[in-house]
Order: C-alpha cells, then sequence, then structure tokens
C-alpha cells in the first residue's frame, strides 16, 4: 500500500499544484480536483458505502477532500486512488478533521497503511458491482 500512495502522490505531483511553502507541514502538498470514491470501512453495515468525493490536495502523509457530507474523527475509510486502474486498489485512511466550506465538506485523513485494524478493514472490503 505504501508504493500505491507514493505513486499517486508522485502522480498528482507531476499534474498538480503544489503549495509555496509547507508551513507546520513535514510533507508537500499537492492540490489537484479529481473525482475518487471513497467508502465508509467501519461502522454499521448501512454505512459501509461508497461516497463519490472529489480530491483537494494529498501528500505522503494524507488526503484532503471534498464530500457532501463529512465523517466521525477516527472513522476509518478505504480510498480508491487510482479510479482508471483495473482492480479496485483502496487504501485505509482515518479520518482527522471536517472543515465545512462552500464547496462541501473538507475532510482531511491520514494514510493508515501501518495500521493493522485499518488494513484488515480494507482487505475485507467488498467492492461495489461497478468496480
Amino acid at each position: 500500500m505504501g508504493r500505491e500512495i507514493e505513486r499517486f502522490v508522485n502522480s498528482t505531483a507531476q499534474r498538480g499544484k503544489s503549495d509555496l511553502y509547507t508551513n507546520r507541514r513535514a510533507a508537500m502538498r499537492y492540490h489537484r480536483a479529481v473525482p475518487m470514491l471513497v467508502a465508509r470501512l467501519d461502522g454499521s453495515p448501512a454505512q459501509r458505502q461508497d461516497y463519490s468525493v472529489t480530491m483537494s490536495d494529498v501528500s505522503s502523509g494524507g488526503i484532503g477532500f471534498f464530500c457532501d457530507t463529512g465523517f466521525p474523527v477516527g472513522s476509518i475509510l478505504g480510498v480508491r486512488l487510482f479510479k482508471s486502474d483495473s482492480g479496485p486498489v483502496r487504501v485505509p485512511v482515518v479520518v482527522c478533521h471536517n472543515l465545512v466550506s462552500s464547496r462541501g465538506v473538507l475532510v482531511g485523513a491520514r494514510f493508515a497503511a501501518d495500521d493493522p485494524e485499518a488494513c484488515e478493514l480494507v482487505e475485507q472490503w467488498r467492492p461495489a458491482w461497478y468496480e
């Protein structure tokens, strides 16, 4: 999963815009509006569905995206990074914050490829018929 994250960040860096300065962040963020699918992996079975979102930014540490609804802080999500790739590879993330804006709810999440519980939930995820 770490290689998949690195590949996605590098792909976004080639096509997106980076922050002019990193501020307090340890990793450079790259901004690009990309449609993505995010699935809630924890919670009740009714909550375990795909949500269409638009990526706002990504770094080696996490991802930000806009969606219609936020997710509780600490929620485990599976993000499909490359929509066009065959084989729906999902990467686990943990929600860190939600910020309501005019473009929707900006959800910030950190990659959780090193979290055994999150990785187990991604492995158990059953993709929808359209994947």
